[in-house]
């Protein structure tokens, strides 16, 4: 009788075994690499946001402004929210080093709620009296009438709706400051208008009112705080909206207010041409968490160049 022998079952699976070690070994090296990767990617959006939340960057831009006879330096900047910056803001105190202003502006929401400490705030303006010959301040929506008769009477120079318009920088020209939302009379042969306003205004309601002055003008405002969170590739996630020509501000949740980027809007930075720019400040402090990312807080200095 012929026997036939079968393998046994371990023969048929040696290469198998070979190989289910190696197998298994790749696949835990590659479950290694995830957690290394996104262990690092963790890491660095932590470094990324303290970065951009507790220190505060210095940006720069120029504005050609014809009939100057000297460039003209504006430090920019808003929405402290009540932040400290170190000690007596000595953190801002060291960024602007010996650097001096004609004029240091900042644009509104110095305290996050109305019953907040003013601390913050006049440390802030105590270190810009001593890198500016004047500081404007204008009121923010979470300003109070108190925080505003504070900070004048520690001697800034309050722009309000319905204020006349300030010079500054005299030895240069005819440069004055004044509201962003009420076009009021300007002196007669105005060089330049400053126009301060805690909210931006959209590019049709700055043309509206420019064309009223005539003359060169920026416009300063902030609000926005950049996004104070932006994603990579999409921009910011939310930024509140624009003050359009007949005044009204879009409610929090209008869809233009979320990704704006996308929809076109420049929530941050210098915009404008032909004699009518805007500068919207990132600003310091924030809103709602205690974080920024990808968007750091900022001071700007913008120079006013003589032009032809």
């Amino acid at each position: 009788m012929r026997h036939h022998l079968r393998p046994h079952a371990g023969n048929r699976t040696i290469g198998g075994d070979a190989q289910r070690p190696q197998h298994r070994y790749g696949r835990a090296m590659r479950r290694r690499l995830f957690i290394a990767i996104a262990l690092a990617s963790l890491v660095l959006a932590v470094a990324i946001g303290w970065r951009d939340t507790m220190c505060v960057s210095m940006t720069s831009a120029e504005v050609p402004v014809p009939g100057l006879t000297r460039p003209v330096t504006v430090l920019h900047t808003s929405d402290l929210h009540g932040v400290t910056f170190g000690d007596g803001q000595a953190h801002i105190a060291r960024t602007l080093d010996n650097t001096h202003y004609d004029v240091a502006v900042i644009n509104g929401d110095h305290l996050p709620s109305t019953d907040a400490e003013f601390t913050p705030v006049l440390e802030l303006l105590d270190v810009l009296q001593e890198h500016a010959d004047v500081v404007f301040v204008t009121r923010g929506n979470h300003d109070t009438t108190a925080i505003m008769n504070a900070l004048t009477a520690r001697g800034a120079v309050a722009i309000e709706p319905g204020s006349i318009p300030v010079p500054f920088a005299t030895d240069a020209g005819a440069l004055v400051a004044m509201s962003s939302v009420d076009g009021g009379d300007l002196p007669v042969d105005t060089t330049m208008v400053l126009a301060l306003g805690h909210y931006p205004l959209s590019d049709d309601a700055m043309r509206v009112q420019a064309e009223e002055w005539a003359t060169t003008t920026l416009y300063l405002a902030g609000h926005t705080h950049g996004g104070q969170v932006r994603l990579p590739l999409l921009g910011a996630v939310w930024a509140p909206g624009e003050i359009t020509p007949d005044g009204r501000r879009p409610g929090r949740t209008d869809a233009p207010n979320f990704f704006p980027e996308l929809h076109g809007r420049t929530i941050a930075g210098m915009k404008g041409g032909g004699g009518v720019y805007a500068h919207i400040s990132r600003g310091l402090g924030t809103q709602g968490i205690r974080l920024r990312f990808l968007v750091p807080a900022e001071m700007t200095t913008i120079t006013l160049t003589p032009a032809s």
